[in-house]
């Protein structure tokens, strides 16, 4: 055991943090859903199997099975798929500001784009990763399965990697500010860092469920989703949350836009915008009973969604109504 990893489990087991389901009400102007009862989809991209992740832009990816990885340089109109290094399920992007990407998934992928293609990291080919963020263009931390933690502090340069006890399988990471970090996995397991990663607070779980998901809008807002509905909301950098059900089958993925309003996904071609914690969400959907994986919202604001059929929808609000602006035709 390494003197690093050592002292992140005792740090893990030092400290325990407080949750509670009764939180103080949340401000009314907390974000504007827009009626997604009345969303058209007026255009897809089949891509050549099923997406597991998404980023939206004017230079956006999509990872899924298979080594699958696409990108696009018109925001969305046209995809072409890269080559990789191996054909290993991928499962979660991050694009950083200087243009280069990095995907994670099982068999060790952790996989860096830069101005050559595709190369890997080399990490443990045992390793499962499952989620991933970065604070900055420096800082970055993926998660995975067994307790599983991989920290970079220079962009990737080199990555330390070390493991939690007891050894939850984690899910999904988010980065609300340069320091604090939130991890949710399975069985409402949920830790947080207040130190970029170095250590580790336990929180008392909120639910038994499987937690698939987590996602920011600022340093305070972040929602969390998961299995049978779930839906979680904390308005103090992931110290306390609110839980509430969405009323739909398991939820895979979240995305949170400035406003405030959250963006969810999953199974069943399911898509919600909720404005606030115990408010009733709108919801809606697509023209697909397809699994929905992952959603986040473009610069634009603009949702691009991805699930199991290989498919980018793409939805764009133009005042309260969902459209889809630019009809992406099939994949080059």
């Amino acid at each position: 055991m390494t003197d690093h990893t050592a002292l992140l489990l005792a740090a893990l087991s030092a400290l325990l943090l407080s949750t509670a389901r009764a939180e103080p009400p949340p401000p009314d102007d907390v974000g504007v859903c827009p009626r997604l009862t009345e969303a058209r989809v007026e255009g897809a991209s089949r891509t050549a199997g099923p997406l597991t992740d998404v980023h939206a832009g004017p230079v956006g990816w999509a990872v899924g099975r298979d080594g699958l990885v696409l990108s696009t340089r018109d925001g969305g109109a046209t995809w072409r798929r890269e080559e990789t290094p191996a054909p290993a399920a991928l499962e979660a992007i991050a694009y950083l500001p200087s243009g280069d990407a990095w995907a994670v998934g099982d068999q060790g992928a952790l996989w860096f784009r830069g101005p050559r293609g595709w190369t890997s990291a080399g990490i443990d080919a045992d390793a499962r990763l499952r989620g991933l963020d970065f604070a900055d263009g420096a800082h970055g931390l993926a998660v995975g399965a067994d307790g599983l933690l991989v920290r970079t502090t220079n962009g990737g340069q080199s990555w330390l990697l070390g493991r939690l006890t007891p050894a939850w399988d984690f899910n999904a990471v988010a980065a609300p500010d340069p320091d604090v970090r939130v991890v949710v996995g399975d069985d409402g397991a949920w830790i947080r860092s207040e130190d970029g990663g170095y250590t580790w607070a336990l929180g008392e779980p909120f639910t038994d469920r499987d937690l698939h998901a987590v996602a920011f809008s600022n340093p305070q807002r972040g929602v969390a989703v998961g299995e049978g509905g779930l839906v979680a909301w904390t308005e103090d950098g992931g110290l306390r949350w609110t839980v509430s059900a969405l009323g739909a089958p398991d939820l895979r993925g979240v995305d949170v836009g400035e406003d405030g309003a959250a963006w969810i996904v999953g199974d069943g071609g399911t898509v919600a915008c909720m404005s606030g914690p115990g408010l009733r969400p709108v919801s809606s959907t697509l023209d697909t009973r397809e699994d929905l994986a992952a959603v986040n919202l473009g610069p634009d604001g603009a949702a691009w969604v991805v699930g199991a059929e290989g498919l980018v929808h793409r939805m764009s609000v133009v005042g309260e109504m969902p459209v889809i602006r630019i009809p992406a035709p099939p994949m080059e």
